[in-house]
């Protein structure tokens, strides 16, 4: 890479970052406000107000981006089949992670499920659809779509996976295992984003992923706290490796594997599709 590409992409790189950091205090200032005038405000107020500011944040992005079609990559005629797949796909994918911590006896199942909750079942889902659609926005969004506009691929995946990782790192029990799970399933929603030219089936699989993790199986949802509604899972004592402490499934060795295993599947369809030019350009 010359000087002068390498210092493009530098600047770029400390902008895109800076933007990150605005883009995320405004969606989750509104948490914090309701935290800090009432600290004994319920949980779902908190959740409520930032997903409400991630909500006007997204209309915000749409205002300032709209024109660029490689930041705002929605324009897809597929749309809706793309995000039915992705939707399915990412909750396939975190069973089978799930369903692997439970079998090697790192959590403790409850069935929990009322009928009276299926209101709030709805909430959450609407609400975990916009929760991911605006990570994904940032990160496969903004930050990458800046560095594709460059004509420079390969260090778009790399910044933005980067950053993806390095957003998460203020949330509870985070630690290098996890940095190494965020690190691969951003590389695979990187290479999944270039490869559709579209946002549509990475929210969707991010989405699934999270409401799958936090309300129909009842764990941590990287970190932050888990509304379960369907199953409740209980974390065993020393088994950290297999359920993630108090991170969530993300932090265990079985999502490592899996989605390292994800990363190679998608890497393997990439290129046997002879797609990697737009990679390697």
């Amino acid at each position: 890479m010359q000087l002068k590409q390498l210092t493009l992409v530098g600047k770029t790189t400390l902008t895109t970052a800076m933007m990150t950091i605005v883009w995320s205090l405004i969606s989750e200032m509104g948490g914090d406000i309701v935290s800090k005038i009432n600290h004994h405000s319920e949980n779902w107020s908190v959740i409520s107000c930032e997903l409400l500011l991630e909500g006007i944040a997204i209309f915000l992005m749409w205002l300032t981006y709209y024109r660029h079609p490689k930041i705002w990559a929605f324009a897809d005629q597929q749309w809706q089949k793309r995000y039915l797949l992705g939707f399915l796909f990412g909750t396939i994918w975190f069973a089978l992670s799930w369903s692997i911590c439970v079998i090697l006896g790192g959590f403790k199942v409850q069935f929990i499920g009322k009928f009276s909750n299926s209101g709030w079942f709805i909430v959450f889902l609407v609400g975990f659809a916009v929760q991911s659609m605006f990570e994904e926005l940032i990160c496969r969004g903004y930050i990458m779509g800046k560095f594709l506009e460059l004509n420079l691929p390969k260090t778009a995946i790399i910044v933005n996976s980067l950053l993806f990782m390095l957003l998460h790192t203020g949330n509870d029990g985070f630690s290098l295992l996890a940095a190494l799970d965020l690190l691969f399933f951003a590389f695979a929603m990187s290479l999944l984003r270039l490869q559709t030219h579209s946002l549509w089936f990475v929210g969707a699989f991010h989405a699934a992923w999270n409401f799958a993790e936090g309300v129909l199986f009842g764990t941590a949802v990287s970190g932050t706290t888990k509304q379960a509604i369907i199953f409740n899972s209980i974390r065993m004592p020393h088994k950290s490796l297999v359920n993630g402490g108090i991170f969530g499934v993300e932090n265990s060795l079985v999502s490592v594997i899996l989605d390292g295993i994800l990363l190679l599947i998608i890497v393997g369809y990439v290129y046997r599709h002879h797609n990697y030019q737009q990679i390697d350009s």
